[in-house]
């Protein structure tokens, strides 16, 4: 499943479709990415500083993720744009976890949660292991080109477990 809006995708090849509680998000035409017609990407790639953040946004799309990992057969999740990294850490600490994050974010992950795996956003760059559970929360809306997330889920789709 992916969800397209301005602020959440989760994506796991075991969840069939997306609940009503996040449905609500997918309002926008294909051309506009799925998001709603307001939006306009961004030029730059300059974003939130959301260090301080804890679970104030979107508290409801790591919950979701949670029930999908603990209910099937989940063993790694990586969190594109994972912020602060609290909600990741909150929900989903019992697994293997990686997010992708840009400065200043990756150097206070780094130092705040050092026992786990961290990547610089750079569309490159994937965890050289298999993903079975893919979180971005209110990233997508920060991205100038939409379409980099989606390729870069797509590369991540593809590597053998």
């Amino acid at each position: 499943m992916i969800a397209r809006s301005t602020m959440a995708f989760i994506y796991s090849k075991l969840v069939p479709q997306i609940p009503s509680s996040l449905a609500r998000y997918h309002i926008g035409p294909e051309s506009n990415f799925f998001i709603s017609g307001s939006y306009r990407p961004r030029t730059n790639s300059e974003a939130s500083d959301d260090r301080s953040l804890k679970d104030e946004w979107q508290r409801e799309v790591y919950e979701f993720a949670h029930k999908v990992a603990y209910g099937r057969e989940v063993k790694t999740v990586c969190d594109f744009g994972c912020g602060s990294g609290y909600k990741l850490m909150q929900h989903l600490k019992a697994f293997r976890t990686v997010g992708i994050e840009i400065q200043p974010a990756l150097d206070f992950l780094n130092a705040t949660y050092p026992d786990r795996e961290w990547m610089y956003s750079d569309f490159k760059t994937i965890p050289s292991f298999p993903v079975d559970l893919f979180i971005s929360s209110d990233a997508i809306q920060e991205l100038p080109n939409p379409d980099l997330l989606i390729e870069l889920i797509e590369r991540l789709r593809c590597l053998k477990s």
